[in-house]
C-alpha cells in the first residue's frame, strides 16, 4: 500500500486531535527492505513492532544475559548466556485491508538498506515518520500508530456513528 504524506493537522483536527513533532521519528516505512506485508518497522524499549495489515508482531528481545556474559567470558559457555526472545502477534480480528495510509512529515534523516550485491533488492532513501493513519481501519474507524522517543503505541480513532463493538483484539504466542 502506497504511504503519502498530508497535512496531518488537518486529519487531526478533523478527529479532534493535536499533532506534535518527535525529534526522533521512529516508524520506518518498508521500501522492500523486509518482507511484503510490513508496512513499518519501529523500534521500542526491549525490542521492536513490525506494523502489518491486520496485526502487529512484537519481537521482544532481552539482551541482559548476553551482557553478563560479556562482562563474565566463564558465563559465555552457559545456554543461558543467550538473548532471550519472544514473537507475540496483536491480531487485529474482522479488520478492514487499508488502502490508504497518511504519514507525519518525513525525518529529515532517511536509511539505506543496501544487502547483498542485487542493486535492485537495495531500499534507499528510506524514511521514518512520527505517526501513521491507517484509514478506516475498521468501518468507519482509523489506526493511529505512532513512535515518539521509541515509545510505541496506537489509538483507535472513532468516528461519529461507528460501531465501536467491531474492534476486536486477540494475542497470540505470549508465554504468560
Amino acid at each position: 500500500v502506497p504511504c503519502r504524506s498530508q497535512d496531518l493537522a488537518s486529519i487531526q483536527r478533523e478527529h479532534d486531535h493535536e499533532h506534535h513533532q518527535s525529534s526522533n521519528p521512529a516508524l520506518v516505512e518498508n521500501k522492500g527492505q523486509w518482507p511484503k506485508g510490513v508496512l513499518f518497522q519501529s523500534p521500542m524499549e526491549g525490542g521492536k513492532v513490525w506494523v502489518q495489515q491486520h496485526k502487529f508482531i512484537y519481537h521482544l528481545q532481552d539482551f541482559s544475559a548476553m551482557h553478563k556474559a560479556h562482562e563474565n567470558p566463564l558465563l559465555a559457555i552457559s545456554e543461558d548466556a543467550m538473548a532471550r526472545q519472544e514473537l507475540i502477534h496483536l491480531n487485529f480480528i474482522g479488520s478492514q485491508h487499508t488502502n490508504e495510509i497518511i504519514t507525519s512529515e518525513p525525518s529529515p534523516h532517511y536509511y539505506n538498506f543496501l544487502k547483498g550485491n542485487d542493486p535492485n533488492k537495495w531500499a534507499r532513501r528510506v524514511h521514518a515518520f512520527d505517526e501513521a493513519f491507517l484509514r478506516d481501519f475498521y468501518s468507519g474507524i482509523d489506526l493511529k500508530v505512532i513512535n515518539k522517543e521509541h515509545q510505541f503505541k496506537y489509538e483507535f480513532i472513532v468516528s461519529p456513528g461507528a460501531d465501536v463493538s467491531q474492534i476486536a483484539l486477540e494475542y497470540v504466542g505470549q508465554k504468560h
